[in-house]
């Protein structure tokens, strides 16, 4: 089974615009279905931005604290752990100093190595539009490294997901 590693922006971006809770719990209830069987899970890393980093206490971090230990946060291993080095290594060699640090201080490189060790696929609302951008962005980095990468809509859709 292959599974889909969102980034933070994935369910923030939902839950802000596109499918707001109270509005769209047909969304929400088939993601919990896809956390439990598996199919949709995040580094903990993600969790501490959705959660802790944005000191949210509404209902997507609420979500996520009921799924936390359900499944949809997963621990790093080594194998994670060394691609993370990895991917800094390459991005503090490809982008500027604070452009690279950015990066690697949040969950963004964590998704990437989870998806990279478990061959699985990165789901995040980052564009990858201008391929000349100074910002170290997730689709780009992705691509150096062969890990497949798309949007929500297209997760969707690969899924073939009815809400």
């Amino acid at each position: 089974m292959t599974r889909y590693w969102l980034d933070a922006s994935v369910f923030i971006e939902a839950h802000n615009r596109t499918y707001p809770m109270a509005i769209m719990g047909s969304f929400w209830k088939w993601m919990a279905g896809r956390v439990a069987d598996g199919t949709i899970v995040c580094p903990k890393l993600v969790y501490q931005e959705v959660v802790d980093g944005h000191e949210r206490q509404d209902e997507l971090a609420k979500w996520f604290q009921t799924r936390k230990s359900n499944g949809l946060c997963v621990a790093s291993d080594r194998a994670v752990q060394a691609q993370v080095g990895q991917i800094s290594a390459y991005v503090v060699t490809r982008y500027q100093q604070h452009q690279a640090l950015d990066f690697s201080d949040g969950a963004d490189p964590w998704v990437i190595a989870h998806a990279f060790v478990d061959k699985g696929i990165v789901v995040t609302q980052e564009s990858s539009l201008r391929p000349d951008s100074h910002k170290a962005r997730i689709p780009d980095v992705c691509k150096h490294f062969n890990v497949p990468c798309i949007d929500g809509i297209k997760m969707l859709r690969d899924l073939k997901a009815r809400i």
